[in-house]
């Protein structure tokens, strides 16, 4: 058989899934842990990794607290839902186009969220119940409709995205700071309901 033939049989690359052997190269920060019995690693970072799917590896790194994926190629983060520690996670331009995941009970402690440069096309009821900071610029969310508010939310950036109205967004008593510059608004009406904005 000459070279090249048969090449169009050959199976498909397996996709880049998070291996433990990865998280274990890049744990950071020794802390103690929740319940404060003993200490653990609580930052992972993994940027520029071309990470395209989390696996099931990291659901056992339950002390995590930080984690950062930024500039990889994944989907989805469904997997991040397992962590009940987590406090601050970063994924910036991935592929993401889905965080219905949220929307379940899931992440009790979660503060900080930023997903800025994805493809994700709308915003959620999301439950995590202290969350503070969302950031959410550069996607491709058409409406916030599904959103029912959230008590502790005070920071919330949708920048760059293909929102026409404020629907879902009445509900932010703690609300200081909205960003939405550069979305095709043609409607403001729910936002005369925030006072605390700033």
């Amino acid at each position: 058989m000459s070279e090249g033939e048969g090449d169009n049989a050959a199976p498909e690359e397996p996709k880049n899934i998070l291996q433990q052997q990865m998280i274990a190269e890049n744990l950071s920060q020794i802390d103690t842990t929740s319940n404060g019995d003993t200490y653990a690693f609580t930052t992972l970072i993994l940027e520029e990794k071309e990470l395209e799917l989390l696996g099931d590896a990291i659901k056992s790194y339950v002390h995590l607290r930080n984690i950062n994926l930024s500039k990889n190629q994944l989907k989805s983060i469904n997997e991040i839902s397992e962590l009940k520690d987590l406090l601050i996670f970063k994924a910036t331009e991935n592929l993401i186009n889905d965080i219905s995941f949220l929307t379940q009970d899931v992440n009790p402690n979660l503060q900080v969220l930023v997903l800025d440069k994805n493809k994700i096309k709308s915003l959620p009821a999301i439950t995590p119940a202290i969350l503070r900071q969302l950031n959410l610029n550069e996607n491709e969310i058409t409406t916030c409709a599904d959103f029912t508010g959230h008590q502790k939310l005070q920071v919330l950036e949708m920048r760059k995205n293909q929102i026409r109205n404020c629907d879902g967004l009445g509900n932010l008593p703690s609300l200081t700071d909205l960003y939405m510059g550069e979305n095709p608004l043609v409607s403001i009406s729910q936002l005369h309901t925030m006072s605390s904005l700033k």
